[in-house]
């Protein structure tokens, strides 16, 4: 072994402490234990959890982790598998090497070629998972994983949502789509889009996009646009989730989920995701209120349409 790939290794291993001991305290050793047996490929799960996350982004990733293992230790959990796909960088190399669920995207990363990363990311799931529901989420959130998978579970018995997409929608004339911080497709659907999208190149407008403009001309698809659950930018139906950790709101961060909250994005405070996912932890979700879904032709009335060139233009992106 050369001097290079020696000073290489040591980087690597250093990295690989340094990781570990920043997220001992966050991350259950019982998923360390899990992944290192392996063999979760080509094995039938209910729900593949993709998410978007920079780098840098090391703890957002911890409490994901956390939030994950939470619901995977409770006895009514379904086969979840949770990976992050984020870029290639010496500290997530050891962080891929310490837990193994990284995929590493293809490309310069940042904040674009969101359409080839959300496509790439989509085959790797379908490749190797028999899913049967893909869920594409940001970093910057938290997720209520009990109360989703409780809803996945009845829309699951109805034929009809064979080809189910859910989200939550910008109702903009001409440009009506969901947001990328949460898009979840139905495995048939899933399969669909990514066979209709294989042309998206770098550089194309986003994701969301090139799924919006197929989704609207399709007559066979169940679309949920989830106003109420979803706190997102298309509606923010809280205002306590985004701002800095506030003791006084501890009671209300508990009862997120178990209000009737499913997701909340653009959550910079950690201390804030914590809160959400110990009192998530403690729910009951027999007590969780229904929830109607609604089609977008419904929520976003005539503004439900989709122009391609209206979209490249908004996008910012010469249209081919």
């Amino acid at each position: 072994m050369g001097e290079k790939s020696k000073g290489s290794s040591l980087g690597m291993l250093i990295a690989a402490l340094v990781v570990l001991a920043m997220m001992a305290t966050i991350y259950p050793t019982s998923r360390i234990a899990t992944l290192k047996k392996g063999n979760a490929e080509a094995v039938p799960v209910f729900l593949v959890v993709s998410v978007g996350s920079a780098p840098d982004h090391t703890e957002f990733r911890a409490l994901h982790r956390l939030n994950y293992d939470n619901y995977m230790k409770t006895p009514a959990s379904e086969r979840v598998v949770m990976v992050f796909s984020t870029e290639r960088t010496e500290e997530t190399e050891a962080e891929q090497l310490l837990y193994g669920d990284i995929v590493f995207n293809p490309g310069d990363g940042g904040y674009t070629d969101f359409a080839a990363r959300g496509l790439y990311n989509l085959g790797w799931a379908i490749q190797k998972y028999r899913f049967d529901y893909y869920l594409r989420l940001d970093d910057d959130g938290v997720l209520c994983f009990d109360r989703l998978v409780y809803q996945l579970k009845a829309a699951h018995s109805a034929p009809q949502t064979s080809m189910l997409f859910w989200g939550k929608y910008w109702c903009r004339k001409g440009v009506a789509r969901a947001d990328e911080n949460f898009m979840l497709f139905s495995r048939a659907l899933a399969v669909y889009m990514h066979t209709v999208l294989s042309h998206v190149k770098t550089g194309e407008p986003t994701f969301a996009l090139n799924v919006g403009v197929h989704l609207i001309q399709m007559e066979d698809v169940v679309i949920f646009d989830d106003r109420e659950q979803i706190d997102s930018q298309q509606g923010y139906v809280t205002s306590y989730m985004r701002l800095p950790f506030d003791s006084k709101y501890n009671d209300t961060y508990h009862q997120f989920c178990s209000q009737g909250y499913l997701w909340a994005h653009h959550v910079k405070s950690t201390e804030v995701m914590r809160a959400v996912i110990d009192g998530q932890s403690k729910g009951n979700i027999a007590s969780y209120p229904e929830h109607v879904f609604r089609h977008p032709s419904e929520t976003c009335g005539g503004s439900y349409t989709f122009d391609l060139h209206a979209a490249y233009q908004r996008a910012g992106v010469p249209q081919p």
